[in-house]
């Protein structure tokens, strides 16, 4: 944004990206759940939501125990504003669930998010590919598209490799 001579730069705080412990830190994963609870679909009515949302979360956590990935806040001001998932089966690593808040988005949260739990998962579990499932209409594919991501198909998967 310029006006004459003068020149506004917006300035965003950075989040830290922070690995749950799958086995601890109960109060993250209720703040995730919350997150998602939040970001749902209207369709879908709040409690039973909540309810589908712990249950996924327990069977996660139960996965990322034995070593198969694991979920990823982004935390700014103690606040969860994002968070991912990446489940590791063999070579390949899917994202599950990238999400910010809505108060939160287009300040590159998501974008360091994305990055930061590929990088973490790469090294910790050594997949060869990461991929996102995304419908080929959803709103974040160009965001995907500008992190290096390649369309691998009408399916809407998307390949990082």
């Amino acid at each position: 944004m310029c006006s004459g001579a003068a020149r506004t730069v917006w300035s965003f705080a950075r989040p830290a990206i922070r690995a749950l412990d799958p086995r601890g830190d109960a109060d993250w994963w209720a703040r995730v759940t919350e997150l998602q609870v939040a970001g749902r679909e209207p369709r879908f009515a709040e409690d039973s939501y909540r309810r589908f949302r712990e249950a996924r979360f327990r069977d996660l956590r139960a996965m990322f125990a034995s070593g198969r990935g694991t979920w990823y806040a982004a935390v700014l001001g103690g606040e969860v504003v994002g968070s991912c998932g990446i489940v590791v089966t063999g070579a390949r690593g899917r994202f599950q669930s990238v999400d910010t808040t809505r108060a939160h988005r287009r300040r590159g949260i998501c974008s360091r998010l994305v990055v930061e739990a590929a990088h973490d998962a790469a090294g910790r579990f050594g997949p060869r590919s990461l991929v996102i499932a995304a419908d080929i209409h959803y709103h974040a594919l160009g965001l995907n598209e500008s992190l290096g991501w390649a369309s691998r198909g009408a399916s809407g998967w998307r390949g990082w490799s």
